[in-house]
């Protein structure tokens, strides 16, 4: 008998949609309001992930409720970010001929220019810095420019129709790869996600295209097409760099030689992509922002502060410059360990060691934005993991560091929200590990 959606998935869906966009329309300035938007939609969202997924019917009503979240999101303005400044500002440097890896902003006079009369420049958050968006998103902002103009609104209604399809494409090869092992309800904890829906369509991050890229990949991987693998992560390292990291986890899941051509045709497409780039001054420019970033900037972190607070015991002062490279440095070890080290590295279950890889890196990081959070939503979807849930609900305290000018972080909350992700993470390591036969009947782990 076909199951139709009744009142209560009406009902459900009218508070989650209200929900997710009074959450993006707020500014992010009104901290209890936001965040009692952003919980009401997570409890929605985790009462139909938990009881209303699982009858195709249904299935297919709560997708079209995703889809409709997102389609919402366009006429939102970006208020939790002001990323989108810089997006505009880049794009019309590329429109006049300059390329926006040549220029910073604070260094350019703009007085007679358009920007400077948009009210763009003074909006600039990082306007001493050279651009650190990597080529794919440079082309999405000249592309929006193009078509919509300096009107910011239009900008970002434009830009965000490339975002919404990207997200539209993910859910449908997520689904696909899921149907395939009789998982399809899971494809709702990324797609109903409340943080994925405001932070990638409503706030227009790029993590929406390296979200897309890995699941490309994963995709590709499961079908042995190594073309289609080294495209999605092309599109995943053209869209933010991190990607890159997670290459080495594919050294033990193919033939050696398999391997190395994956690399060869990984490498020419980002040689490609990069091509805007690689010019010495070019390179030194954006490769200081990105330095800077490990060095200078701090948000939301975890093992970070509390290597802070011990560098303050010792030495009396800040010794980020000195402890973001080291963090860093770190990361990449504990890939390492995990490319030596993993036991059963299989096609099937690259998602949980790339998940893991991303974990150990936002929880290393100087800066944790909560659209971080994102990927690894979307990774966890593919394994019995589901503390990136979790963090997804919890990294929205972050927020409140806006409630006044000089954003002063609640340390507070930070401390409890990570204390959430750390105790669900080691349960779940611990329930996975002693109790196997808690596995799903299909294996993907």
């Amino acid at each position: 008998m076909t199951q139709r959606p009744d009142w209560r998935h009406v009902t459900i869906t009218l508070v989650f949609l209200a929900a997710v966009v009074v959450t993006a329309t707020l500014p992010r300035t009104a901290w209890p309001e936001v965040l009692g938007a952003y919980a009401l939609a997570f409890i929605a969202y985790t009462v139909v992930i938990a009881r209303w997924g699982l009858p195709p019917v249904r299935l297919r009503y709560w997708i079209a409720v995703a889809v409709l979240a997102r389609f919402l999101m366009l006429f939102c303005f970006p208020n939790l970010s002001d990323d989108i400044y810089r997006f505009i500002w880049d794009a019309e440097q590329t429109l006049q001929g300059t390329n926006p890896y040549d220029v910073v902003p604070s260094e350019v006079i703009p007085a007679d220019s358009s920007l400077r009369q948009s009210g763009i420049y003074p909006a600039l958050n990082s306007p001493d810095y050279h651009t650190v968006y990597p080529p794919i998103g440079q082309g999405l902002f000249a592309l929006a420019s193009l078509l919509g103009g300096l009107d910011w609104f239009t900008f970002a209604l434009v830009l965000k129709l490339f975002f919404l399809a990207a997200e539209c494409l993910t859910i449908r090869i997520m689904y696909q790869i899921l149907k395939r092992k009789g998982q399809s309800s899971r494809v709702l904890i990324y797609a109903l996600n409340p943080l994925v829906i405001v932070e990638l369509v409503g706030n227009v991050h790029l993590e929406a295209f390296v979200i897309l890229g890995l699941v490309l990949a994963i995709y590709y991987l499961e079908k042995r097409k190594l073309a289609g693998v080294a495209a999605g992560f092309a599109l995943g390292i053209g869209a933010k760099l991190l990607p890159a990291m997670l290459v080495p986890l594919l050294v033990r899941r193919l033939p050696i030689r398999r391997f190395i051509w994956l690399t060869i045709m990984l490498g020419t497409a980002c040689l490609v992509l990069f091509l805007p780039m690689l010019r010495s001054d070019l390179l030194a420019g954006a490769g200081s922002s990105i330095n800077l970033y490990f060095q200078k900037f701090e948000f939301n972190a975890s093992l970070y502060y509390i290597a802070r607070w011990i560098g303050y015991q010792l030495e009396g002062y800040n010794l980020i410059a000195t402890i973001g490279p080291l963090l860093a440095g770190l990361t990449v070890l504990i890939v390492a360990m995990i490319v030596a080290f993993e036991r059963g590295p299989h096609r099937s279950n690259f998602a949980r060691a790339a998940m893991f890889g991303l974990t150990a890196y936002l929880l290393l990081a100087t800066t944790v934005h909560p659209w971080y959070v994102c990927p690894l939503v979307a990774l966890c979807v593919f394994t019995r993991y589901r503390y990136a849930v979790a963090w997804s609900a919890v990294v929205f305290v972050s927020y409140a560091a806006y409630r006044t000018p000089a954003y002063d972080e609640d340390l507070l909350l930070i401390a409890i929200s990570y204390l959430v992700v750390l105790a669900w993470l080691a349960f779940e390591i611990r329930k996975f590990t002693r109790h196997p036969r808690d596995a799903p009947a299909i294996r993907d782990s």
